[in-house]
């Protein structure tokens, strides 16, 4: 049996690349709302974007003054779970953390439904996430002048190579992550 996280994210993943391989444009939902509108059926589309359309609005300034893409990537993480205190929940908490919906109205919700919304948030400001899975995380790698680093919302941090993140997860050596 796939864990429903794992679903999640290839179903996020799919929707995101297409068959043409292009990051999320504007009008394409941040989750595959689908699995949310099946535990809301009463989802509300208009809120979440215009909620979204807020979180970015919050941090257009901060990231804006950041010198690089690296530090747009770290203030958008601060802004994120410091100023507006998001946090990720345990593993194995309820379907119901998964939903964007979810976290948005309490802050707190699974690590993967957060790095997606991240994603979002990045990509309104200019910069592309693709969403990578690990053994027991979802993390998004940023590809800048021929260098990858990793954004991981499950430790809250911004920056890792992948051979750091191999040794730090215990992946053997010449493994990779899963984009």
């Amino acid at each position: 049996m796939v864990p429903m996280r794992r679903l999640l994210l290839l179903a996020f993943s799919f929707a995101v690349a297409g068959e043409t391989g292009t990051p999320p444009g504007p009008d394409l939902p941040l989750l595959p709302l689908s699995l949310e509108s099946e535990l809301s059926p009463a989802l509300d589309r208009a809120w979440i974007a215009r909620s979204l359309d807020e979180l970015a609005e919050g941090a257009k300034k901060r990231v804006a003054e950041a010198p690089d893409a690296h530090a747009r990537l770290e203030t958008l993480l601060k802004y994120l779970t410091q100023e507006r205190s998001f946090t990720p929940e345990a593993p194995g908490a309820s379907l119901q953390s998964l939903t964007l919906t979810s976290l948005i109205e309490t802050g707190r919700g699974a690590s993967e439904t957060l790095a997606l919304l991240y994603a979002e948030l990045a990509r309104r400001h200019g910069l592309v996430l693709v969403p990578c899975y690990a053994p027991d995380r979802l993390l998004l790698r940023f590809d800048e002048k021929g260098t990858q680093t990793f954004v991981d919302l499950a430790d809250k941090t911004v920056g890792l190579t992948e051979a750091a993140y191999r040794l730090k997860l215990g992946l053997p050596e010449g493994s990779g992550l899963d984009a």
